[in-house]
């Protein structure tokens, strides 16, 4: 379910950049949450796109990351993506964590689906199911 949705301004990053920007995204993610690599989104947009959700970057930004993930992170989960994704970024693209702009947005676990499933609330006995055959 997590949905990275990257808006950097245009001209400004390579492809290799933002490769290397998925993968930081991507890493951390499952690194924190323990959610299988395979669910992680991650997309870019140079532009503004109205129907992908993206809007002009604020003057200043480099890159706005909007995280769209399951409800129940705690804080310091969040914290702890914020943190290292902005490290990620600042090492990928060379700018200032000033230049950066990240966003969570939390959805129930029940608005999400994956391999055709209905995603499990996070620390249920459903995700602990999920765990054991591998997919959660």
């Amino acid at each position: 379910m997590p949905i990275y949705l990257s808006t950097v301004k245009e001209g400004r990053t390579t492809e290799a950049q933002r490769e290397k920007v998925a993968q930081c995204i991507t890493t951390v993610h499952v690194d924190v949450t323990k959610a299988p690599v395979q669910f992680v989104n991650t997309f870019f947009s140079e532009h503004v796109d109205q129907e992908a959700g993206f809007s002009a970057l604020p003057p200043g930004n480099v890159i706005f990351i909007n995280g769209n993930i399951r409800a129940g992170r705690s804080e310091l989960a969040k914290q702890e993506m914020t943190k290292r994704i902005t490290e990620g970024v600042i090492d990928a693209l060379g700018c200032t964590a000033e230049e950066i702009m990240i966003k969570f947005n939390s959805a129930p676990a029940s608005h999400g689906m994956e391999g055709g499933k209905i995603l499990p609330e996070p620390g249920s006995p459903e995700e602990k199911v999920w765990e054991e055959m591998g997919i959660a």
